[in-house]
């Protein structure tokens, strides 16, 4: 059992991956506060830091190098993550309103979202590109510059906004555009601003430095222009024609405005829409909710800048580990004067620290090293960590190579026993082993089809747990063709205090119900334990009539088509996530195929009249089809290079990256022995064949269809990848 210290007491949670968060999540790495377990809610998998946004779009930072991994920090940190959106916050009932998850509790809560640019203007959302939030506005800024490479005329590119986001995003796209060959033709640039100064609350020496900079830069600077109305390449800014000014690429970066969702609670806010806390960053209508960066409001308020995000953290820190064990709060006491740094050149940027400023190359260098260092301080806790491999002590040297390390073990389909281990036991007891998908149980007038599935959850995400796992144990019964119609659940739940365990089995049951409405099956009850990990087990049921036949693990014929409905390697990225080495992006595509119903498939099959078919799990594509092959009696030709995988699992295959059930599959393939050497060895060199032996967790169908169902089986997502010969 647990010791008392590792059980969770008390939920923080963090909304948002602002800079005071991301520096919470680093100290917290370091120094984790037992009983207490912090999640973070944020929809993306990797956050810029805006920063160094700028540099990227002019060109000297790469994607990479302005990310950080929120996946893997959290991973490294020994925070649960939530890949969501906040939509609404019920303070009273301390619980959050996500957009797909069931609503999350919480005991404390800050907000850290940071800020967007207003979109309050009409036109803008339909016709704008706004810098904020930098997520959207990176991939429409790669897909503008494809426009520009293949422009037969100058193009105008307009910003609105006069702050320092838009004086230096615009001059590093003018440094960009200037730099690059494949633009033929360079645009015109334009920045528009409300204001009659650039850069109001700058001292006037940078504002001028920034003023010739963009006259060097051959970008026209229009001050005093207050935009009304947004159209198709006009920007009005009166209410005749002969005030407006014409763009062909418009990009918005203006003052900030607070989420919506934040105006619509109870909580005390500012006129602007944003929360109102105290000297100690703590709600003035809520105790149990703090804030900081943009998303606050003081009573003396404070510049959007992200250096105060910076310096509120550790007092944020302290005070909400203080709020959750009942200690004196700190009083947080913003600095009058703070140092800014403006990238406007290539290797100039200008700075103000209150009414001092500062230019040149070496303010530039300093920038850069300041933003780097800030960088590589989370980027190393996830890219530098120690191997996760531990060396055993205690075994004598003969057992060392049996010796196993159960932190090392995969979840999920990965977490299995091996196909051999379960053949060879079973034909111990029985006589005979045959596999199938699901047990068909002949009653009076009809035959009961069921199947159960075991499952460890390979993500501390419960809901999304419940609906990977609930997804997985109804594929058994979609492999022969049967709709389920109810589920019994039995489960483990990690100890904890109850108020967090009763948390936990509503998320978890939230996701499986979610999954069993969405495929019309009803949830019946089952039974719950507690143990050391996150346990599932599924019963399915469906019912199969008297005089119908499921699809099954024969009856392939020559001529049939091999066809696969979903891509291959969740179980090596499972493993690189368990391990830390796995990319956000990478990990998220991930989950999202696994929560893919394979309904549509299975209905096809059997409106087609189709005969064989079976789902991927936890052998591995090699080992089922193995299994198709024995009970067909035939032999088939596979297409290598038509298996599709997801993103990035063979790039982690050839790191070496593999599941821990890895080893036993390819044994029971061999046992098997119905693969060609030549094949084995062309799967090797193509660095396939650990993929196809990895086993997957909620896997698609794999099925034989007849050659002329080929062009319809395509549009409903299956695809060839070999044929009965």
């Amino acid at each position: 059992m647990n010791s008392s210290s590792s059980l969770i007491y008390r939920d923080l949670v963090l909304v948002g991956g602002g800079y005071a968060h991301l520096l919470f999540i680093r100290s917290w790495c370091m120094q984790p506060v037992a009983g207490i377990r912090v999640t973070l809610i944020s929809p993306l998998t990797e956050l810029a830091y805006s920063g160094m946004l700028p540099g990227y779009i002019g060109g000297e930072y790469s994607y990479s190098e302005i990310h950080i991994d929120v996946v893997r920090l959290c991973q490294r940190a020994g925070v649960r993550l939530v890949l969501d959106t906040v939509l609404a916050i019920d303070n009273l009932g301390k619980k959050l309103t996500l957009k797909t998850h069931s609503s999350l509790s919480y005991d404390i809560l800050s907000l850290n979202t940071g800020s967007a640019s207003s979109h309050d203007v009409p036109g803008v959302n339909q016709y704008a590109i706004s810098l904020k939030p930098v997520a959207l506005f990176i991939p429409l800024w790669l897909k503008s510059f494809d426009q520009l490479q293949s422009a037969d005329k100058s193009i105008r590119i307009c910003l609105v906004g006069g702050g320092a986001g838009a004086v230096e995003s615009i001059l590093g796209m003018s440094r960009h555009c200037a730099s690059n060959k494949s633009i033929k033709i360079k645009p015109v640039f334009t920045l528009v601003s409300a204001e009659a100064e650039l850069l109001p609350g700058y001292p006037r020496k940078v504002a001028n430095q920034a003023l010739e900079q963009l006259n060097a830069a051959g970008v026209s600077w229009l001050g005093g222009h207050r935009i009304t109305r947004v159209e198709p390449k006009y920007l009005f800014t009166g209410s005749s024609f002969s005030e407006l000014i014409t763009y062909d690429l418009l990009f918005w970066c203006t003052e900030a405005t607070a989420p919506s969702w934040l105006r619509e609670t109870n909580l005390a806010c500012d006129e602007d829409g944003f929360l109102k806390v105290n000297s100690s960053l703590q709600s003035i209508s809520d105790p149990d909710i703090f804030g900081a960066g943009d998303i606050i409001s003081f009573p003396n308020p404070l510049a959007k800048a992200g250096v105060f995000s910076v310096r509120e953290s550790p007092v944020l820190k302290d005070n909400l580990l203080a709020r959750l064990l009942d200690m004196p709060l700190k009083e947080y006491r913003p600095q009058t004067r703070f140092l800014t740094l403006l990238q406007l050149g290539e290797d100039f940027s200008s700075g103000a620290y209150g009414p001092v400023s500062i230019s040149g190359h070496w303010v530039y260098r300093w920038k850069k090293a300041i933003d780097i260092s800030f960088m590589k301080s989370l980027q190393m806790l996830y890219q530098q960590q120690e191997k996760m491999t531990k060396e055993v002590h205690g075994l004598p040297h003969a057992l060392m190579k049996e010796s196993i390390d159960p932190m090392l073990r995969c979840a999920g389909c990965g977490g299995k026993l091996g196909g051999t281990l379960i053949s060879s036991v079973l034909t111990d007891i029985q006589g005979t082993y045959t596999p199938e998908d699901a047990a068909i149980i002949q009653l009076p007038g009809q035959k009961l089809v069921q199947s159960t599935d075991l499952i460890r959850a390979p993500i501390n995400d419960a809901w999304l747990f419940g609906r990977i796992a609930t997804q997985h144990a109804m594929n058994d019964l979609l492999a022969m063709g049967v709709q389920p119609h109810s589920l019994q659940v039995g489960l483990t739940l990690p100890y904890a205090a109850e108020r967090i365990q009763r948390r936990d089995l509503h998320q978890l049951l939230s996701g499986i119900n979610s999954v069993c409405k969405e495929s019309n099956t009803l949830l019946t009850g089952g039974h719950s334990a507690e143990g050391s990990d996150l346990l599932l087990c599924l019963t399915v049921n469906g019912n199969l009539p008297e005089d119908s036949e499921p699809l099954k693990k024969s009856g392939l014929k020559k001529g049939d088509l091999l066809v696969l409905n979903k891509p291959l390697g969740s179980g090596v990225i499972l493993a690189a996530h368990m391990q830390g080495l796995c990319p956000g992006p990478v990990l998220s595509y991930a989950l999202d195929s696994m929560q893919i119903s394979n309904l549509k498939g299975s209905r096809w099959l059997i409106d087609q009249g189709q005969r064989c078919c079976t789902d991927l799990s936890g052998f591995g594509l090699l080992g089922h089809l193995a299994e198709l092959l024995q009970q067909s009696c035939c032999e088939i030709e596979l297409t290598l290079d038509s298996f599709p995988l997801l993103p990035g699992a063979q790039e982690l295959a050839t790191q070496g990256i593999a599941s821990s059930l890895l080893d036993q599959n390819r044994q029971y393939v061999d046992e098997f022995n119905v693969y060609s050497t030549e094949l084995l060895n062309e799967m090797a060199a193509k660095s396939l064949l650990n993929l196809l032996l990895d086993p997957q967790t909620s896997g698609g169908l794999l099925a034989g269809i007849s050659p002329e169902l080929k062009t319809e089986a395509e549009k409903i997502g299956f695809r060839v990848i070999g044929k009965v010969i």
